[in-house]
């Protein structure tokens, strides 16, 4: 009797740990269940995401606010241009959209992206028509730029339009402090003070931005996406990184490789007008030979290279060489009289053109309100000189005014 107990628990004991060993398998198993189905739904967020569409900075919804983290391109060529080829398709973004009530994360990996992505990132991009005035015929480029807004000041007086330096009685007198609308737009091609006209409303008190705006987005890129989608100009790049709404914009364009300049190419000045109507033109024109030695110079030759190769920008007729001064020059003026002729057929916009010279400090002032002493030479690059200090290095260097 008692080695048949012993058998029988022996047994039981047996039984008992085979069923606790199967009990553990049974839970192994539900737990695995259990992740792979969070593994497939998080697979289906990620999808889901990304047929919502992707927000890149750049095109600000109405509804929920996007908080955008994104790796930025610095460029080493003056603050002018970015680097060749460079692009932001290799570049990974997550973003969330929060309504307060949930949040939307939108995850983009390489591996992972489907096919119509794809095919956006390899599909060539088509540069944009852009065209320049003739000048055979009447054009105002024989005219300085203090003859032009003489000229251009008289016909909004007559049309009963104010100008925001002169005083409201029939007699035009020099307001002490003018204010001019914004968004200021600075229209200056590379190498024209962009830099220095940055500093200077900066200077002056006013939210200012140079080629970037928060987040390091390229504005020129901003600015050409929303001109495509039809949206307003500076939409999702209009505010600095303390969330100030940007009052002044210097170095809009963008030369590639998807190359946008909204004072060439065609419908771009007409989109400022559309959602800007009463905003503020600035051009300062720089002396041609000056600016063309300039850009030559510059970077080795290499913006006007990828002028040619990003945006088809070779002189007025897409043909100049480097070297033709004739034809750069036609192609300096044509943009100047391009401007010109669109303030002239936008009167509702504030424009102001200056040219680049000593006297322009005092020039600023008068039209702007702020102290000529602001208005110095600018250059964001690093000094080519080795031997410069840079802890005790300054962009900016006074200009001595002369009457």
């Amino acid at each position: 009797m008692t080695r048949q107990i012993e058998q029988w628990s022996s047994a039981m004991r047996t039984s008992m740990s085979r069923g606790l060993l199967l009990t553990k398998l049974v839970m192994l198993a539900a737990a695995a269940s259990l992740l792979i189905d969070q593994l497939r739904s998080l697979r289906t967020l990620s999808s889901s995401s990304r047929l919502m569409g992707t927000f890149d900075g750049w095109d600000r919804p109405h509804g929920p606010t996007p908080s955008t983290a994104r790796t930025a391109k610095s460029d080493d060529m003056n603050g002018e241009i970015a680097q060749d080829g460079e692009d932001d398709d290799d570049v990974v973004v997550a973003s969330t959209i929060s309504d307060g009530n949930a949040t939307t994360i939108d995850i983009h990996e390489e591996d992972e992206e489907d096919e119509e992505e794809k095919n956006k990132k390899t599909e060539k991009w088509k540069p944009l028509p852009w065209s320049l005035p003739n000048l055979i015929r009447k054009s105002t480029i024989q005219q300085s730029s203090l003859d032009f807004m003489n000229e251009l000041g008289s016909m909004k007086r007559g049309m009963n339009i104010s100008l925001p330096w002169e005083g409201d009685d029939d007699a035009p007198a020099i307001r002490i402090s003018p204010s001019l609308p914004t968004p200021i737009i600075s229209l200056n091609l590379p190498k024209s003070a962009t830099y220095s006209l940055y500093e200077y409303f900066h200077c002056g008190g006013l939210t200012s931005a140079h080629a970037f705006s928060a987040g390091s987005i390229r504005i020129g890129e901003c600015m050409r996406d929303n001109f495509l989608s039809d949206a307003p100009p500076f939409r999702g790049c209009d505010l600095n990184g303390m969330d100030q709404r940007i009052q002044f914009y210097s170095d809009i364009g963008i030369q590639g490789p998807k190359c946008y300049y909204p004072s060439l190419h065609d419908g771009g000045l007409e989109h400022i007008a559309k959602f800007y109507p009463n905003a503020t033109i600035l051009l300062l024109h720089r002396k041609f030979d000056d600016w063309h030695a300039s850009i030559r110079k510059w970077g080795g030759g290499r913006l006007l290279k990828i002028w040619k190769n990003t945006c088809g920008f070779a002189g007025d007729d897409g043909q100049c060489l480097p070297s033709d001064i004739a034809c750069w020059r036609s192609f300096y003026d044509a943009h100047t009289e391009k401007i010109r002729r669109f303030a002239i057929d936008h009167p509702s916009l504030t424009y102001l053109e200056l040219q680049l010279d000593e006297r322009t400090p005092m020039a600023l002032e008068m039209y702007t309100g702020i102290s000529s002493e602001c208005f110095k030479d600018c250059h964001p690059g690093k000094p080519t000189d080795p031997t410069i200090d840079m802890k005790t290095y300054n962009r900016c260097k006074p200009i001595n005014a002369t009457t």
